[in-house]
């Protein structure tokens, strides 16, 4: 028996009304957060029925749908259902009632709201209603039960998790514009049914109470807190419930669809979640209420141990482990801390303990909540700090003229030029017989055995995948215990592998300077110019043996540049290595020769710098007197790759140190202001030109350096009627002051183009007190430009700005500086990011977390305001506008959690890109009534902006993207932290 049979009509049907209350907990848990995709308005005209979506970001939703939740809860459970639990004449009924009245307020709010803010009413009193209901129910209950065993205390939980599957369910139906909204009005109308249940069978609380009734004393909470003999069930208590919240369920409760991406597996956790609920009710009997609470705690700490080994290894096991994990936690963590909570109080404590408890469960599930949506927006401020519109395609597009220098070859591994910024490998994998040298065979072996020939693959005249491929498996077989992402993180990348193919003649030691001479001209330059730093080569031959070494030597001494120079000889063979660290801190060297162990040794020791290290050989042509290569001796190859991925190698290979073009991958992610130390890892940006028909680049020299040097970010351009153009500059220089608090000056530098490539410094715009973060520019048709703000203070590195940045609550600022220096701050935004001027009178802004390209119209004290705006859906970078065609180009991120692994390291990470176009589309006289509320004029033509996505790449081919632009029938892009540059055709 579960209740007392004199009394079950009555008893089911408050059971019902319980349950209903429990049931709408778990509904609003997830069903909002479950038509997230339908619910916010995707790209398109704001113009559209305001019933359909809510016109709001991600980051905003997600909050929304999380914290102010669960902010909510907190002040039910912590604040009113105390204050109602202490009135007289106020039972639990009569909380849970409450709670209901406060369930359909909330719930009516979102299902008829057409402004976003309104949700957060609607979530806060729904958290109101779900705090009050979470602290009644239980005790009402425990009170309810006929023995210690009783299931009733699990009911709770059950209602909750019946609440989550049915939403879950529905929301497969339902999450489409408008439809979205019925998800809120069947949970009002679940709120009613529960009311009409509460007057039709339970009295008004003030007929609840009767005067026959014993009235029991209630401890507030602060008594409960000092009373000694109540502490260990209070700390019990707080534990429990604590936590059940750090287990991180309701992330995944809230934001399953935004971290899955997928409504069956949202569905199927779900599902998972409810029938292990269940379960507990069957196997209780065979286990304590305490041995199950272990079981569950074990099983979710082993399964989430489990999880963190194999994510990004193997995704069946990461599937597998997250419903193991949803199992574990359903048949303890979840239902049970409600039921004992019950059992922990006594009748004068149970409203005072249970809202303690239950209050430490939302602060916890507010802090889990708010910290996920906190990280995610976080996250892609991270991705703004680099992004301009044309800095990261000077960056990228000098990749791209660089292919050639900066790849993997068949015998070294080459970097481009002499600017000690980059560094590729190369191996030389020629294996046919007749090409490669043979040692001389000592006269005493002439017992003839069979013919052995190396497995080596012959990727001499390979591509850069082959060899890509052929390094990888090599590097397997070295380190086999990695795993498949271990090893791409370690494996040199494609782009850094250059095919030498179209060297024809034999590769030996007699060809090795002209090989040298031929395939890589720049470096034969470069090696008549020794560095100031000794010990610090540009060339660095790895040979298998320290007698191929000697050999090698001699062959190299007409590259030698001057016998003042001599050749590092880095091997075994009469040397020892003490004398070798000797010669390398007294000698400049260019070209140095080692073996793979020895050539290690000394980089570690930090003898043998890599700063200047352009080209590595690879000597594996060479096959000794038993047909071996470089790569055919285990302990030689081990001894390599060893060497290569020594942190100064591999993170030249990488790009992160230095890196190709004028900035490399760590450096620019430390360069935008806020990274770090402020420009700490870069060197004197500048300014080149792309021939379109050539692919040719050319560096601009600049008549005036500004003081503090060129930290370029982002850049516009207006052509002169003479051929000249006009250059308008973000430049982050160094404060030479040494004003730790203010570690750049923040400046717009104008320089103006000419025939000879020369660019002669105009003018300087700088104001301190507006120009604080800078981020974009645009000139403004008049002299003046227009200037974007995009953190809130000067040094963002504050915890405060970044938290409130991720959340849209802080504002950045739009700025206005006139043809005579005069600036201003003229708008306030959220997460605004980039600006691109379409002519004088109108331009276009981006706010980069809500996904917001804004059109805005110029007024006559030079402030913009809003014309037209699009959601496009998806965190959005910089924007560009082509006067040819008259439209704007917009980047979006669809996948943001790949897009910030691709910042981290684009050689390994792909990620989704989004290319919108923004064009005008002429309307009629009736669309122009319908917008504008006006008569239009007879003979006036009337425009809208129209969006359309125009690419879409799952990161396969284009990838890491954060600025596109329009010139003629195509389109380039480009990213800040990226080492490759894109040109597509339209």
């Amino acid at each position: 028996m579960i209740f007392s049979s004199n009394n079950r009509s009555r008893d089911i049907r408050t059971l019902g009304f319980l349950s209903l209350a429990c049931f709408l907990y778990g509904w609003s848990v997830s069903s909002i957060g479950s038509v997230q995709n339908a619910a916010i308005c995707q790209t398109g005209d704001v113009t559209r029925n305001r019933l359909e979506c809510l016109n709001i970001s991600d980051t905003s939703y997600s909050f929304a749908v999380g914290p102010f939740f669960a902010a909510g809860g907190l002040v039910g459970s912590l604040v009113i259902s105390p204050y109602l639990g202490n009135r007289v004449g106020w039972t639990n009924l009569s909380r849970v009632a409450f709670s209901g009245y406060f369930s359909l307020i909330g719930q009516v709010i979102i299902a008829i709201t057409p402004f976003a803010s309104l949700l957060f009413v609607g979530r806060l009193l729904s958290g109101i209603s779900a705090g009050v209901a979470i602290v009644a129910v239980p005790i009402e209950l425990e009170r309810m039960k006929d023995s210690e065993d009783s299931y009733l205390g699990l009911l709770t939980q059950i209602s909750i998790v019946t609440g989550l599957t049915v939403s879950q369910a529905l929301s497969l139906a339902l999450a489409k514009p408008t439809y979205w909204r019925l998800m809120p009005m069947i949970a009002g109308l679940i709120s009613g049914i529960q009311l009409l249940l509460h007057r039709r069978y339970s009295p008004l609380p003030t007929e609840d109470y009767e005067e026959n009734d014993e009235v029991v004393p209630q401890l507030s909470m602060l008594d409960v807190l000092k009373d000694r003999e109540m502490r260990p069930k209070l700390i019990k208590a707080v534990v429990l419930l604590a936590s059940q919240q750090f287990a991180a369920i309701n992330i995944i409760l809230f934001y399953s669809k935004m971290i899955f991406n997928s409504d069956l597996i949202s569905m199927l956790i779900t599902l998972v979640n409810f029938f292990m609920t269940f379960l507990t009710l069957l196997i209780l009997n065979m286990l304590s209420k305490r041995s199950l609470f272990n079981v569950s705690y074990f099983g979710a700490i082993v399964s989430l141990g489990i999880l963190s080994l194999s994510l990004e290894r193997n995704y069946m096991v990461t599937s597998i482990v997250i419903y193991v994990y949803i199992a574990s936690y359903s048949i303890g963590l979840g239902p049970l801390p409600f039921d004992i909570l019950g059992q922990l109080s006594t009748e004068e404590t149970k409203n005072s303990l249970s809202s303690i408890g239950l209050s430490v469960n939302w602060i916890t599930n507010m802090i889990m909540s708010a910290g996920f949506s906190i990280l995610v927006g976080v996250q892609l401020l991270l991705m703004s700090y680099g992004d301009d519109l044309n800095d990261g395609l000077d960056y990228n597009f000098d990749n791209i003229e660089s292919e050639n220098e900066g790849s993997f070859v068949d015998e070294e591994f080459a970097a481009g030029d002499d600017n000690e910024e980059s560094l590729q490998l190369a191996t030389g994998q020629k294996r046919v017989r007749d090409d490669v040298e043979q040692p001389q065979q000592k006269k005493k072996k002439t017992k003839k055995t069979k013919h052995w020939s190396s497995q080596v693959p012959q990727v001499a005249k390979s591509a850069q995948s082959s060899q890509y491929d052929f390094l990888k498996d090599q590097l397997k077989s070295v380190y086999g215990k990695l795993s498949d992402i271990e090893i791409e993180e370690r494996v040199i990348p494609e782009t850094a592998i250059d095919a030498t193919h179209e060297y024809s003649l034999p590769r030996n030691k007699d060809t090795i300077t002209d090989f040298i001479s031929t395939q890589f001209s720049n470096l034969k330059d470069s090696l008549s110019k020794p560095n100031k730093q000794k010990g610090s080569p540009r060339l660095l031959v790895i040979c298998s043996s320290a007698i191929r070494c000697a050999d090698v030597v001699r062959s190299l001494k007409q590259l030698n540049p001057s016998k003042d120079i001599p050749i590092a000889k880095l091997f075994a063979k009469h040397i020892k290595l003490h004398e070798q660290k000797d010669f390398l801190q007294s000698n400049q060297t260019v070209i140095a020769v080692a073996t793979p162990n020895r050539a290690k040794s000394l980089i570690e020791d930090g003898t043998l710098n890599t700063k200047y290290l352009s080209l590595i050989l690879l000597d594996s042509s060479y096959t000794d007197d038993k047909q071996r290569t470089l790569f055919d001796v285990p302990e030689t190859k081990t001894q390599l790759f060893d060497l290569l991925n020594l942190k100064s190698i591999y993170e030249r290979f990488k790009g992160e140190i230095g890196g190709q073009g004028d900035k490399g991958l760590e450096s620019r992610l430390l360069w935008g202001p806020g990274h770090a130390v402020y420009n700490e890892q870069t060197n004197e940006d500048y300014i080149a030109k792309y021939n379109l028909d050539s692919g040719i680049f050319t560096k601009l020299v600049m008549d005036k350096l500004p003081q503090g040097g060129l930290g370029n970010h982002g850049i516009d351009l207006v052509d002169n009627s003479d051929g000249s153009a006009d250059i308008f500059m973000v430049n982050h220089a160094r404060n030479v002051s040494g004003d730790t608090k203010s570690p750049t000056i923040e400046t717009v530098e104008v320089y103006k183009t000419s025939s000879s490539n020369q660019l002669t410094h105009l003018k300087t715009f700088s104001d301190q007190n507006v120009m604080y973060s800078l981020n974009a520019v645009a000139a403004d048709g008049k002299g003046g430009i227009y200037f974007t703000n995009d953190k809130p203070t000067r040094v963002w590195r504050e915890y405060v700005d970044l938290a409130l940045l991720a959340t849209n609550f802080a504002t950045s600022t739009l700025g206005h500086c006139n043809a005579s220096g005069e600036c201003k701050p003229v708008g306030t935004y959220t997460s605004l990011n980039g600006i691109a001027r379409i002519d004088q009178d109108h331009f276009v802004l981006n706010l980069q977390n809500e996904g917001k390209p804004l059109i805005m119209q110029r007024q006559s004290d030079d402030t913009l305001i809003q014309e037209q705006q699009f959601h496009i859906g998806s965190p959005i970078d910089n924007v560009s506008f082509d006067p040819v065609t008259n439209e704007v180009y917009v980047v979006a991120f669809p996948k943001v959690f790949d897009t910030l692994k691709s910042m981290k390291n684009p050689h390994i990470h792909k990620s989704a890109v989004q290319i919108y176009r923004l064009f005008r589309m002429e309307i009629s006289d009736e669309q122009v009534r319908k917008l504008y509320s006006e008569e239009p004029v007879p003979g006036n033509k009337y425009y809208r902006w129209r969006a359309e996505l125009v690419l879409e790449d799952d990161g396969s081919n284009v990838s890491s993207v954060t600025t596109a632009f329009r010139v003629k029938d195509k389109l380039y892009l480009g990213g800040y932290v990226n080492p490759v540059g894109y040109i597509c055709d339209i």
